[in-house]
């Protein structure tokens, strides 16, 4: 299984796939929250470690609550971390959003379904679409993730 591969299988999972986990089960970690992919549990992501709690731009201030934050979510294999990415919690934690990449709002659709996916964890179902519509973000077909 290639890098691309692991996170392309999160990406295109479901939310039965995974087995969600209230905490992290690695006590040095900062993260709230984490899973187990079902199918293969190698496969694990965790998130919620804070990078900026007051994360501010024109775009998140189009929610009735003004606050966001930024926090990372990292994906492991085999208990070691291949992958991290950058996610923003709006509307006072309300919904997690994949961060623009330009001034035009653009995501690459790769990064808006890995983000999807990792709301899901923390949020349920069925406001990710109406909040990224509001947010003014665009999906756009781009090479994601790009590795060095």
């Amino acid at each position: 299984m290639t890098l691309r591969d692991i996170v392309e299988t999160v990406s295109a999972s479901e939310a039965e796939d995974w087995h969600v986990i209230g905490g992290v089960a690695d006590h040095d970690s900062l993260h709230l929250g984490s899973a187990v992919y079902i199918p293969n549990p190698l496969i694990t992501v965790q998130w919620g470690q804070v990078i900026q709690e007051d994360y501010d731009m024109p775009w998140t201030r189009l929610f009735t609550d003004k606050h966001a934050t930024s926090s990372l979510v990292d994906v492991f294999y085999a208990g070691a971390m291949v992958f991290r990415n950058v996610m923003v919690t709006v509307d006072g934690g309300r919904v997690t959003l994949p961060i623009p990449h330009d001034l035009e709002l653009s995501v690459p659709a790769g990064e808006v379904r890995f983000i999807k996916v990792v709301d899901r964890f923390e949020n349920g179902f069925g406001e990710f679409d109406e909040y990224f519509r509001r947010g003014g973000l665009k999906a756009v077909d781009a090479p994601w993730p790009r590795f060095a």
